[in-house]
């Protein structure tokens, strides 16, 4: 088992891979469980 410590960095890297994908013409799309929703509880 592993804990994250730095969500909030994580989540801001993968955004700025899908901003730089969709530029590059290969988009994606966050996993919507996770997204980019900040601040979210599950």
């Amino acid at each position: 088992m592993w804990t994250l410590n730095h969500a909030e960095t994580v989540i801001d890297l993968l955004a700025s891979a899908e901003r730089l994908l969709a530029l590059t013409g290969d988009a994606v799309t966050l996993c919507p469980t996770f997204g980019t929703t900040k601040g979210k509880e599950s």
